[in-house]
């Protein structure tokens, strides 16, 4: 796959204008659409749908500031990366398990106030991981910015069961 960033023009950087980012969005979906090559020979047509969807592909990453950060990381790191690789951190594991089973009791009991207090404590770190993550990429500290977003996964993880269990019980 094409630069992210390149597919879309802009600089290779964490925080991106989303506005920006929407627009150019639009503009290549318009440019590139396979409607456009409807009526072109048959491999005209297989190049506008995999251009469509290699832009949808470079959008999900950008959108996301994981996937952006793991983009960046991509693009920085001369070693091979190793996606399966994960936390080693011990301490950041256990208050995970220890979040993980604080949820799923609050989830048994329907207990609303606790179920809260874990989506704001997760949202409190998941703020701390992306400020992490920002400062290992300005310190271009790429094995630290590795740590940062596997630690990132395991909140926006948390995050997620949190929402399934809020609409299991409330929605």
């Amino acid at each position: 796959m094409q630069n992210p960033f390149e597919l879309f023009n802009l600089a290779v950087a964490f925080h991106l204008d989303t506005a920006l980012l929407s627009q150019r969005y639009l503009e290549l979906q318009k440019q590139y659409h396979p409607d456009n090559a409807a009526t072109a020979a048959q491999p005209q047509q297989l190049a506008a749908v995999q251009k469509a969807a290699e832009i949808n592909d470079a959008y999900q990453i950008l959108k996301s500031p994981c996937r952006r950060a793991e983009a960046i990381l991509a693009l920085n790191w001369q070693q091979s990366l190793n996606l399966e690789e994960t936390v080693r951190d011990t301490e950041f594991l256990m208050q995970q398990l220890l979040l993980r089973e604080d949820l799923e009791a609050a989830a048994c009991a329907c207990n609303e106030a606790d179920i809260a207090a874990l989506r704001t404590k997760a949202e409190g770190l998941q703020t701390q991981q992306l400020q992490a993550i920002e400062d290992a990429i300005r310190q271009k500290d790429w094995r630290s910015l590795k740590q940062q977003i596997d630690r990132l996964k395991f909140v926006e993880k948390l995050l997620q069961e949190v929402d399934h269990i809020e609409d299991r019980l409330y929605g």
